[in-house]
């Protein structure tokens, strides 16, 4: 017998997942059922799959699957989409168990802000990646991020960029665990255009953390400033990052429930 799973679609800046409520029971996709449930020919399509079960000091645990089925530590759309999924159109706070810890988000209407938490910010690394010598700073904000910021010749060829050296620099030796990949143009202390090669999905539309390890690499490197907000566009839109002088990251952007179905 084929038992239906009842599914619910979201999407933070065109960064879509599939959202399964399991906090009643149910059981969790494993990774083959959530790349037949991302395909986006054969399934529902999507960037993920996020899974909410029960949790004793959280109102949620978050499990995170990514596209082709590996298991990422942090997804910050993902986060938001799942406080949205919470509370609904509702104000409040919610509090997400997930892979990385405890995240606090507070939902206003159609938009959710995160406390994302401390970004690790290392110092630059140069690698030889995709037939070109690259410049990075790596970034753990949960999961691991590598940023590219573009001079100024190279800025409006990011989303080029990304599509063509991401995937080198993704699987490059010095990141054993694989690594997101951001290409940053910054165009003044509180704005960031920015395309993302995100860890087991490609190029996506956005990319949370990735906006928030752009924007602590930025305040690092003295290109923006602490405590004041950064915009960061992505190519579905822009999220507002503020990092503290002490590291800790908050995130603020729209969240939009797409449909509901059964599969």
């Amino acid at each position: 017998m084929i038992v239906p799973v009842r599914f619910f679609k979201y999407h933070g800046l065109g960064n879509d997942f599939v959202l399964l409520d399991l906090r009643s029971g149910g059981a969790p996709p494993d990774a083959s059922r959530a790349r037949e449930m991302c395909d986006r020919h054969f399934g529902i399509g999507a960037d993920g799959v996020l899974t909410m079960t029960r949790a004793g000091d959280a109102d949620a645990a978050l499990h995170i699957f990514n596209a082709d089925g590996s298991e990422p530590e942090s997804c910050g759309n993902g986060i938001r989409c799942a406080a949205r999924a919470l509370l609904g159109p509702a104000r409040g706070k919610v509090r997400l168990q997930t892979p990385s810890g405890l995240v606090e988000c507070f939902v206003d209407g159609g938009e959710v802000e995160v406390e994302m938490g401390v970004a690790r910010v290392g110092a630059p690394l140069g690698i030889e990646a995709g037939g070109r010598a690259w410049s990075l700073v790596p970034v753990d904000i949960g999961n691991p991020h590598a940023i590219v910021f573009l001079a100024d010749a190279e800025a409006d060829a990011r989303a080029e960029l990304c599509a063509l050296h991401g995937p080198a620099i993704e699987t490059h030796a010095a990141f054993p665990a694989r690594t997101n990949v951001e290409f940053a143009a910054v165009r003044g202390p509180g704005a960031i255009d920015l395309a993302v090669w995100e860890r087991g999905a490609g190029a996506t539309l956005a990319c949370g953390t990735g906006a928030c390890a752009t924007a602590a690499a930025a305040v690092r490197l003295g290109l923006a400033r602490a405590g004041e907000p950064i915009v960061v566009t992505l190519p579905g839109g822009p999220l507002r990052i503020v990092v503290g002088s002490d590291g800790r990251v908050r995130m603020r952007g729209p969240v939009v429930k797409v449909f509901e179905g059964e599969m």
